[in-house]
Protein backbone atom coordinates (compact mmCIF):
# COMPACT_ATOMS: atom_id res chain seq x y z
CA UNK A 1 0.00 0.00 0.00
CA UNK A 2 1.24 3.22 -0.44
CA UNK A 3 1.43 6.37 1.38
CA UNK A 4 -1.16 8.83 0.89
CA UNK A 5 0.16 11.65 -1.18
CA UNK A 6 -0.02 15.44 0.48
CA UNK A 7 -2.28 18.01 -0.20
CA UNK A 8 -0.26 21.53 -0.54
CA UNK A 9 -1.91 24.47 0.36
CA UNK A 10 -0.28 28.43 -0.18
CA UNK A 11 0.62 28.96 3.49
CA UNK A 12 3.03 25.69 3.07
CA UNK A 13 4.35 27.07 0.28
CA UNK A 14 5.02 30.36 1.81
CA UNK A 15 6.43 28.32 5.09
CA UNK A 16 9.03 26.67 3.32
CA UNK A 17 13.17 28.35 3.15
CA UNK A 18 13.15 31.28 0.58
CA UNK A 19 15.13 29.55 -1.83
CA UNK A 20 12.90 27.02 -2.07
CA UNK A 21 10.45 29.83 -2.94
CA UNK A 22 12.48 31.94 -5.58
CA UNK A 23 11.59 29.49 -8.04
CA UNK A 24 7.81 29.34 -9.10
CA UNK A 25 5.77 27.47 -7.42
CA UNK A 26 2.22 26.94 -7.82
CA UNK A 27 -0.71 24.88 -6.00
CA UNK A 28 -2.26 23.18 -8.85
CA UNK A 29 -5.22 19.98 -7.39
CA UNK A 30 -3.71 20.19 -4.00
CA UNK A 31 0.16 19.37 -6.30
CA UNK A 32 3.30 21.67 -5.46
CA UNK A 33 4.22 22.16 -9.06
CA UNK A 34 7.65 23.93 -8.65
CA UNK A 35 9.33 24.68 -12.20
CA UNK A 36 12.77 26.53 -12.81
CA UNK A 37 12.86 30.11 -13.62
CA UNK A 38 11.97 31.27 -17.06
CA UNK A 39 14.89 31.42 -20.17
CA UNK A 40 15.86 34.55 -21.89
CA UNK A 41 13.77 34.11 -25.09
CA UNK A 42 10.81 33.03 -22.82
CA UNK A 43 10.86 36.18 -20.69
CA UNK A 44 11.37 38.59 -23.69
CA UNK A 45 8.84 37.02 -25.23
CA UNK A 46 6.25 37.43 -21.38
CA UNK A 47 7.60 40.66 -21.74
CA UNK A 48 6.41 41.90 -25.05
CA UNK A 49 3.32 40.47 -25.07
CA UNK A 50 2.64 41.72 -21.53
CA UNK A 51 3.84 45.70 -22.92
CA UNK A 52 1.57 45.14 -25.55
CA UNK A 53 -1.54 44.89 -23.79
CA UNK A 54 -0.52 47.22 -21.01
CA UNK A 55 -0.05 50.01 -23.62
CA UNK A 56 -3.71 48.99 -24.53
CA UNK A 57 -5.47 48.39 -21.07
CA UNK A 58 -8.08 50.91 -19.96
CA UNK A 59 -6.92 52.04 -16.56
CA UNK A 60 -9.16 50.49 -14.57
CA UNK A 61 -7.42 47.01 -16.03
CA UNK A 62 -3.79 45.53 -14.81
CA UNK A 63 -1.63 43.87 -16.60
CA UNK A 64 0.95 41.61 -14.73
CA UNK A 65 4.32 39.94 -15.95
CA UNK A 66 4.88 38.40 -12.44
CA UNK A 67 3.45 35.15 -11.95
CA UNK A 68 0.26 36.75 -10.07
CA UNK A 69 -1.23 34.22 -7.93
CA UNK A 70 -4.86 33.17 -9.12
CA UNK A 71 -7.14 31.45 -6.75
CA UNK A 72 -9.04 29.11 -9.19
CA UNK A 73 -10.83 26.62 -6.72
CA UNK A 74 -13.29 28.93 -4.50
CA UNK A 75 -12.91 27.55 -1.08
CA UNK A 76 -9.58 25.46 -1.69
CA UNK A 77 -5.89 26.71 -1.03
CA UNK A 78 -5.23 25.59 -4.81
CA UNK A 79 -3.44 28.80 -7.11
CA UNK A 80 -1.91 28.75 -10.73
CA UNK A 81 0.89 31.48 -11.63
CA UNK A 82 -0.09 32.11 -15.36
CA UNK A 83 3.01 34.03 -17.34
CA UNK A 84 0.25 37.33 -18.00
CA UNK A 85 -2.59 37.90 -16.00
CA UNK A 86 -4.53 40.87 -17.07
CA UNK A 87 -7.36 41.42 -14.51
CA UNK A 88 -9.84 44.35 -12.82
CA UNK A 89 -7.71 46.43 -10.39
CA UNK A 90 -10.64 45.83 -7.52
CA UNK A 91 -9.85 42.06 -7.96
CA UNK A 92 -6.15 41.85 -7.14
CA UNK A 93 -4.98 42.41 -3.55
CA UNK A 94 -1.56 41.60 -2.03
CA UNK A 95 -1.96 37.49 -2.39
CA UNK A 96 -3.12 37.28 -5.45
CA UNK A 97 -6.74 37.33 -7.54
CA UNK A 98 -9.58 35.74 -6.28
CA UNK A 99 -12.13 36.42 -9.07
CA UNK A 100 -11.65 35.63 -12.31
CA UNK A 101 -9.34 37.41 -14.73
CA UNK A 102 -9.89 38.85 -17.78
CA UNK A 103 -7.61 36.80 -19.56
CA UNK A 104 -4.78 34.75 -18.58
CA UNK A 105 -1.79 34.62 -21.07
CA UNK A 106 1.08 30.99 -21.17
CA UNK A 107 4.23 31.04 -23.07
CA UNK A 108 4.95 27.60 -23.59
CA UNK A 109 7.97 26.17 -22.67
CA UNK A 110 9.86 22.75 -22.28
CA UNK A 111 8.82 22.67 -18.56
CA UNK A 112 5.15 23.72 -18.93
CA UNK A 113 3.81 22.69 -22.34
CA UNK A 114 1.91 19.65 -21.12
CA UNK A 115 0.80 21.25 -18.32
CA UNK A 116 -0.25 24.79 -19.51
CA UNK A 117 -1.95 22.73 -22.88
CA UNK A 118 -3.46 20.62 -20.79
CA UNK A 119 -3.99 20.69 -16.83
CA UNK A 120 -4.34 24.50 -16.98
CA UNK A 121 -6.57 24.67 -19.50
CA UNK A 122 -9.12 22.58 -17.80
CA UNK A 123 -8.38 24.51 -14.14
CA UNK A 124 -8.48 28.24 -16.05
CA UNK A 125 -11.98 26.70 -17.16
CA UNK A 126 -13.20 25.04 -14.01
CA UNK A 127 -12.30 29.14 -12.95
CA UNK A 128 -14.04 30.93 -15.10
CA UNK A 129 -11.46 32.78 -17.28
CA UNK A 130 -13.11 33.89 -20.13
CA UNK A 131 -10.15 34.13 -22.47
CA UNK A 132 -6.42 32.34 -22.32
CA UNK A 133 -4.16 32.47 -24.61
CA UNK A 134 -1.46 29.94 -25.27
CA UNK A 135 1.69 31.40 -27.41
CA UNK A 136 4.42 28.60 -28.72
CA UNK A 137 8.04 30.41 -28.67
CA UNK A 138 9.43 27.79 -30.59
CA UNK A 139 7.05 28.29 -33.70
CA UNK A 140 5.85 31.58 -33.09
CA UNK A 141 2.17 31.70 -32.68
CA UNK A 142 -1.38 32.31 -30.50
CA UNK A 143 -3.51 29.97 -29.57
CA UNK A 144 -6.75 31.83 -28.59
CA UNK A 145 -9.51 30.02 -26.13
CA UNK A 146 -12.67 31.19 -25.37
CA UNK A 147 -14.53 30.07 -22.72
CA UNK A 148 -17.88 28.19 -23.71
CA UNK A 149 -20.19 26.18 -21.48
CA UNK A 150 -18.49 23.14 -21.81
CA UNK A 151 -14.67 23.97 -21.41
CA UNK A 152 -12.49 26.50 -24.22
CA UNK A 153 -13.52 27.04 -27.82
CA UNK A 154 -10.25 27.38 -30.07
CA UNK A 155 -10.74 30.66 -32.25
CA UNK A 156 -7.39 31.34 -33.38
CA UNK A 157 -4.33 29.47 -33.92
CA UNK A 158 -1.35 29.64 -35.86
CA UNK A 159 -0.74 33.17 -36.08
CA UNK A 160 2.41 35.85 -35.11
CA UNK A 161 0.00 38.96 -34.95
CA UNK A 162 -3.35 38.84 -33.08
CA UNK A 163 -6.21 41.75 -33.29
CA UNK A 164 -8.61 41.17 -31.08
CA UNK A 165 -11.27 43.07 -28.96
CA UNK A 166 -11.23 40.94 -25.98
CA UNK A 167 -10.50 41.73 -23.00
CA UNK A 168 -9.71 45.00 -25.11
CA UNK A 169 -9.20 46.39 -28.18
CA UNK A 170 -5.83 44.99 -28.88
CA UNK A 171 -3.24 44.23 -31.23
CA UNK A 172 -0.45 41.69 -30.42
CA UNK A 173 2.96 41.04 -32.80
CA UNK A 174 4.75 37.81 -31.18
CA UNK A 175 7.78 39.08 -33.42
CA UNK A 176 7.48 43.23 -32.77
CA UNK A 177 7.54 44.82 -29.71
Amino acid sequence: MSAPQQVWTRSMVESLPADDRLKRAEVLEGELVVSPGADFAHEDLVMRIATQLRRAAPPEVAVLASGFAFHYDSGADNYALADITVARRVDCDRRGLWAPPLLLVEVLSTYSRRRDLLQKRRLYARGRVPAYWVVDADAPSFTVLHLADDGYDEQTTGVTELVTERPFPVRVDLLHD
